[in-house]
């Protein structure tokens, strides 16, 4: 079973029980991924200062596995309840 998560939401992948870790990538564009799955955060649709950060990161260049060719650094995260 795959669910598409709806961007932009920020996710954390696992790949079998008790395999969560520190990896999480953050959604650019609407995805299937498996329900197992854990999204822990969305970015606010109408924040179009960090859907731009969001944006420059998706178009920065990167290698033939997909790394970033410069490191990116999240510098500070806002984080507010509902």
């Amino acid at each position: 079973m795959v669910q598409v998560w709806v961007v932009p939401v920020i996710n954390l992948p696992m790949s079998g029980p008790n395999t969560n870790g520190s990896q999480f990538f953050i959604m650019h564009k609407d995805y299937p991924l498996p329900p197992s799955y854990t999204i822990f955060g969305r970015i606010d649709r109408s924040d179009t200062e960090s859907l731009a950060t969001v944006d420059a990161i998706a178009t920065t260049p990167v290698n033939g596995s997909d790394k970033p060719l410069e490191d990116i650094t999240i510098q500070s995260i806002i984080i507010e309840e509902e």
